[in-house]
């Protein structure tokens, strides 16, 4: 696969090695996921240059290649990725590098769930989970039912990235699927000033 491309997702678990007072051996107490990106220890970007162009509000913005865009102002340095809509690098001025290219700015819709989540039939008449599941839902978990929407293993598509000089905004528009069935979109608009980066995130259900 080519650099940057996302290839799978890491599920890191920490579960109890014995019984305890508050639950049973194998209960989940954390967990988080990780997406597994080809050459993810390097930025999907090319580093040759053109000449800087200074911008109205004072940060300068370069476009490398078509895989995305350098934005650098007087507080921080920003990499920002075309193909996945996302901000994968963020540095201070002194180079102090504020998160790893594979964390990125991805949206995340789903966390590690608690035991007030998964607190539903699932967890008191296990063996009846799954009959009650189809007869009456709204008997299970937050997390039960965040599993069967696919908050847990979205896959997020750009449909429009753009950059706008004059705002000294980048835009990116991304439809969130699971299983090829599109569930909403998501509006992110990065606004780049001298010593801080705003985001605002708008969010729309898309029609089955």
């Amino acid at each position: 696969a080519a650099p940057g491309t996302v290839v799978g997702w890491l599920l890191c678990k920490a579960v109890l090695a014995e019984d305890a007072s508050y639950a049973p051996k194998g209960h989940c107490v954390a967990q988080e996921q990780f997406v597994c990106v080809v050459g993810a220890s390097k930025p999907p970007f090319v580093y040759m240059l053109p000449p800087l162009q200074p911008l109205a509000d004072g940060p300068v913005v370069q476009r490398p290649s078509r895989d995305g865009y350098i934005v650098r102002a007087p507080a921080y340095e920003a990499r920002l990725c075309s193909a996945t809509g996302a901000m994968v690098g963020l540095a201070s001025a002194d180079g102090t590098q504020l998160f790893h290219p594979i964390g990125s700015s991805r949206h995340c819709f789903y966390r590690a769930a608690t035991d007030n989540d998964i607190g539903g039939v699932e967890m008191f008449v296990p063996k009846l989970a799954s009959i009650i599941r189809r007869i009456k839902p709204s008997a299970m978990s937050y997390a039960d039912d965040w599993h069967r929407m696919g908050l847990h293993n979205l896959t997020a598509v750009v449909k429009n990235e753009a950059w706008r000089p004059n705002e000294n905004q980048w835009v990116v528009t991304t439809h969130h699927v699971y299983l090829s069935a599109p569930l909403f979109e998501i509006t992110t608009t990065y606004h780049f000033l001298p010593q801080e980066v705003r985001l605002v995130v708008s969010a729309a259900p898309l029609p089955a």
